[in-house]
């Protein structure tokens, strides 16, 4: 089954300031940098995998086949989908989150949140937009892009700032700083490993905190 892969920070981590260096962790959000990204609000909970089989059946599981899951998530998890679009060969990758989930109670009760669909054959991400029109004309429950106006085209400068100024949550709805920003080019790009690329930059590295000077 395929695993969701690790998300890169934007920036290097300095060991001796404790600090972000002004260095990406990645040579391709150099190149990217500019161009246009697709941003979502970070939500704070558990990586959950809605895995649907040949004939539709959904089974649930967390980041690794292994982990365990919490009891009255997944029953939560299983009302919420019922009656919903039925898929073959796919993999809704998402949160689970609200209250007892990491610091998640201002999402209210345990539920699911969405933010990627896979296609299991030929093993293929849908692009970010198109996966999240389908999960609203089906009513399933996904994380909320980013407002960036006045920039229409937002890049990786606008997505720094945003978390950096101090981003107001739009999934919470309490008035609180959402946990960042997760980012994926409006392009399906893939890295040199054949990964799909993509960045976090999370409120509690970035917000109200300057980059730490790179030398050399």
């Amino acid at each position: 089954m395929h695993k969701y892969g690790k998300i890169k920070n934007l920036y290097k981590f300095d060991p001796e300031t404790k600090g972000r260096l002004g260095v990406y962790t990645d040579p391709a959000f150099e190149h990217l940098e500019g161009a246009n990204w697709h941003l979502t609000e970070k939500i704070d909970g558990t990586n959950i995998r809605l895995i649907f089989d040949n004939d539709g059946r959904m089974e649930i599981r967390g980041r690794s086949d292994k982990a365990q899951l919490d009891g009255e998530l997944v029953e939560n998890i299983e009302r919420q989908m019922h009656g919903v679009l039925k898929m073959y060969n796919k993999t809704i990758y998402g949160e689970g989150c609200g209250e007892g989930i990491q610091k998640g109670g201002r999402y209210g009760k345990k539920h699911f949140v969405a933010f990627d669909l896979y296609d299991n054959v030929p093993g293929r991400f849908w692009l970010r937009q198109t996966a999240f029109e389908l999960f609203d004309a089906y009513g399933i429950r996904r994380v909320p892009v980013v407002a960036h106006l006045p920039n229409p085209d937002p890049n990786l400068w606008v997505a720094y700032y945003l978390v950096q100024e101090g981003m107001i949550s739009q999934y919470a709805g309490d008035g609180e700083l959402a946990e960042g920003i997760v980012a994926v080019p409006m392009a399906d790009i893939l890295d040199g490993n054949g990964e799909r690329i993509i960045v976090k930059i999370k409120t509690r590295d970035y917000y109200r905190k300057q980059l730490v000077p790179h030398i050399g």
